[in-house]
């Protein structure tokens, strides 16, 4: 008996000391509980709307869309850098659960939260996030932003945009009203100055207000007047004060900062407000073709059209839009069939 007595208190000690441990590693996993569960959490943050989107991507290959509203706070779980993104700021990616199910989406639009305690590490925290394109980041360190400090919340704001409209149209007025060619130079020379400075900034993202992508077809519409009546202004400024110069109007100060005029606007101006329109038209006929696909069959129509167009030549000749030049009307046209049956 006595030796199955000290068995039975040696086997109660097992059981005392199994039931400590256990009680152990439950305080253990409540203390540390808390730094699990507020690890890495960032909020929502989209500068350019009111809500971040993220996407997921069943196992059959369809895509969804999620739209999280600004200041939610999310708890990332891993980062992923995209081989197949174009930009060096997109393709960072934040791969997160939102109720219930795992998202990806872009990084930069993601701050990280105060909620945090102080000895969690931001994940994003070596990632460069700027908007340009990496070649002038290389070249130009002031290129180098956050999108989220408050030198990103200036640019994607409508400050500056509305900025170079009104001194294009203060530098239009100016030379209409005042006929001061150097005086109207001023405004007109720092709205070029601005656009430039947003393009180096933001890259493709300058056109930010009349993006598809980021406003939607309606919204990129609407969002395209300002920047047409912008270039037309421009066109305008450049024609007008071209006339000046050749009629010799002004003092010699106004002719001078006319041509200082005319070499930025023809370097730098035109050049990127004529490429922005481009990239933006095309971007939305994109959009609304997709949207409405039998506006394509009418759009190739009207290229077919184009095709066919000619003009008349002081001369007496007839010219198309390939530059061949044609004895008659006749003549163009039978050229053009002839070049339709040689193609089929």
């Amino acid at each position: 008996m006595t030796i199955f007595g000290v068995r039975c208190e040696f086997s109660n000690e097992l059981i005392m000391k199994d039931f400590l441990l256990k009680k152990f590693l439950i305080l253990v996993s409540l203390f540390t509980m808390p730094v699990v569960s507020y690890a890495q959490r960032y909020e929502a943050d989209y500068l350019i709307g009111n809500y971040i989107r993220a996407y997921r991507t069943d196992a059959d290959g369809s895509k969804w869309r999620k739209l999280i509203p600004n200041g939610t706070v999310i708890q990332v779980d891993r980062r992923i850098v995209a081989a197949d993104s174009t930009s060096a700021g997109r393709n960072i990616l934040a791969e997160f659960t939102y109720e219930g199910e795992t998202y990806l989406s872009e990084a930069r639009w993601l701050r990280f939260s105060e909620s945090n305690p102080q000895e969690t590490v931001d994940i994003f925290a070596g990632d460069d996030f700027s908007p340009t394109d990496s070649f002038v980041r290389k070249r130009l360190a002031f290129t180098r932003m956050n999108p989220l400090s408050p030198l990103g919340r200036f640019m994607y704001g409508l400050s500056l945009p509305l900025s170079q409209l009104l001194l294009m149209v203060a530098a239009l007025l100016m030379l209409l009203r005042c006929r001061k060619a150097g005086w109207s130079a001023m405004p007109f020379i720092i709205a070029v100055a601005l656009q430039v400075y947003s393009a180096l900034m933001l890259g493709n993202d300058a056109l930010w207000w009349c993006v598809p992508e980021y406003q939607g077809l309606g919204g990129a519409i609407v969002g395209f007047i300002p920047l047409a009546l912008y270039l037309g202004m421009e066109l305008a400024y450049v024609i007008l004060i071209r006339t000046f110069i050749s009629a010799g109007a002004g003092s010699g100060f106004a002719r001078g900062a006319a041509r200082a005029a005319l070499i930025v606007i023809g370097v730098f101006g035109l050049i990127a407000t004529l490429s922005a329109a481009y990239f933006a038209g095309m971007l939305i006929l994109a959009e609304v073709v997709l949207a409405c696909p039998v506006l394509a069959f009418l759009i190739a129509g009207m290229a077919k059209n184009m095709r066919r167009l000619y003009w008349h030549n002081p001369d007496g000749s007839v010219s198309d839009i390939y530059g061949n030049r044609y004895n008659s009307e006749d003549e163009a046209r039978d050229a053009w069939r002839n070049r339709n049956v040689t193609a089929q």
